[in-house]
């Protein structure tokens, strides 16, 4: 990849465990214009145009129709929100990967305005990991990681020509 003078830095979480064995489904990459990730600015705009493989459907659960989505953003304690895993519709088909990448576009957003509210104050050693002082336009979802059964966790990075914030 060519450099384009941004900095890229991946949201340090802590993984999500469970205390029992579970059969692993395959991580869920995503990219776009060449480039590793999906900006999640656009995911939540539905601005999909250059994602790769918008069309093919990932195997999200094999057992239900919803799993969860786990964040451990640095500093605040675990967030979690359920997710369906098919449309809405009368035959409900499985989710493409863009209308998978705008659902958690979204949880992540309704994550930052949870977790930057007065009741979730940051214990975050490092400021620039406080949700009020990230820009989510900066914010790229990576991959998806199967982390339980029926439970995925994001990979994100954070991309600026300067600071964090």
């Amino acid at each position: 990849m060519a450099d384009t003078g941004y900095q890229t830095r991946e949201v340090p979480q802590v993984p999500y465990t469970v205390n029992r064995t579970f059969a692993s489904l395959p991580t869920i990459n995503f990219e776009e214009n060449n480039s590793s990730g999906v900006n999640l600015g656009r995911a939540f705009r539905n601005e999909l145009g250059n994602l790769h493989h918008a069309d093919f459907t990932p195997v999200l659960n094999v057992t239900a129709k919803k799993f969860t989505l786990r964040i451990n953003w640095p500093g605040y304690l675990p967030w979690c929100d359920v997710l369906h895993a098919f449309d809405h519709c009368y035959d409900a088909h499985p989710v493409t990967l863009a209308r998978l990448a705008h659902m958690v576009a979204r949880k992540i957003r309704l994550c930052f305005e949870d977790l930057g509210t007065d009741a979730h104050r940051s214990r975050a050693s490092n400021p620039d990991w406080i949700v009020n002082n990230v820009n989510f336009e900066n914010l790229f979802l990576v991959r998806l990681v199967h982390v339980g059964k029926g439970s995925w966790q994001p990979v994100i990075t954070y991309r600026s020509n300067g600071t964090l914030a």
